[in-house]
Formats: structure tokens, sequence, C-alpha cells
């Protein structure tokens, strides 16, 4: 089993980062291809990694053994919007995660998540959120192992 070291992706690890996220995108899309198309221009998504590298508000750890890269992680320093009845606040969102198939039950994800805690709190949040999907029962319960709970659901209606 190789040691990963969680470090702050580079540039040089797009193409990596891109395949690491297309396995996570795919299972989305089984469950939702009424939501979730394949991407028909991966430069647009890379484009898209070289943009979170460069934002200071913006973070991508990846986790790394031997030059693969096992697993990423993409996090992101909000501010919630001007509105009278919410409570002004800073705050980290976990856009996404996902650790290879043949990586998982080594706790990269759990290492990841930690990663992306401590960011966060280093630029100020007092709190971190993140979406996840009701058909993926293994998330959710990765998630409430590393403490989260539900604050609000987000239902849907089809109407065809």
């Amino acid at each position: 089993m190789p040691t990963f070291n969680i470090r702050l992706a580079k540039r040089s690890d797009i193409d990596q980062i891109y395949e690491v996220f297309s396995a996570a995108d795919a299972l989305h899309r089984a469950a939702h291809p009424e939501i979730f198309q394949k991407a028909t221009y991966s430069n647009t998504i890379k484009e898209y990694y070289k943009t979170c590298i460069a934002d200071p508000s913006m973070v991508i750890f990846v986790a790394e053994a031997d030059q693969v890269i096992g697993g990423a992680i993409i996090c992101t320093l909000r501010t919630t919007p001007d509105n009278p009845i919410l409570v002004t606040r800073k705050y980290g969102l976990i856009e996404n995660i996902a650790v290879q198939t043949q990586f998982r039950r080594q706790k990269i994800g759990q290492i990841l998540i930690e990663q992306a805690h401590e960011w966060a709190r280093s630029m100020g949040a007092g709190l971190i959120e993140l979406t996840v999907w009701d058909f993926n029962e293994q998330a959710k319960d990765f998630y409430r192992k590393m403490g989260y709970t539900t604050k609000h659901i987000r239902m849907s209606r089809d109407l065809t």
C-alpha cells in the first residue's frame, strides 16, 4: 500500500486531476443522466482546474504517491451575499472530492477533507459546506463519519 502525500496541486497535475474527477463524474452521470452529461471538451474542464490553482480564494489539494495522484479535493472560500435575513459569514465550500477506486479505503478522502478544513480555517472560515447527491449513500455515510450534518434539503420535481 503506497503512502500518499497531500500537497497543493500544480499546473503539471491537471491531466491527472482530470482523470480523478472524471471517474466521479461518471458515477453522477449514471445516476442522473437528465442532469449530468459527459464533457465534450476536456480542455474546458482543465482550464477550470488551472483557474482554481491560480485563484487565491480556491485550492486544489492532491494525494500523491510515486507520482500518481490517487485523490483530489477542490475547496473555495465563500462569503454569504448581503441579505437582510442571513447572517454574514465566511465559509469554505468543498466543490468536489474524488478518490480513485483502487486507492479507496486508505483514508485518502479523510485526509483530503481534513486538509480542506485546515485551509478553510486558515482563511478565516467558521464553517465548511458541501453538496452530496441523495443517491450516493456511500458518500453520505463518509461525510457523516467526518462530522457533517444536514442543514437543508433541496428537492425537485420533474415537470415533463
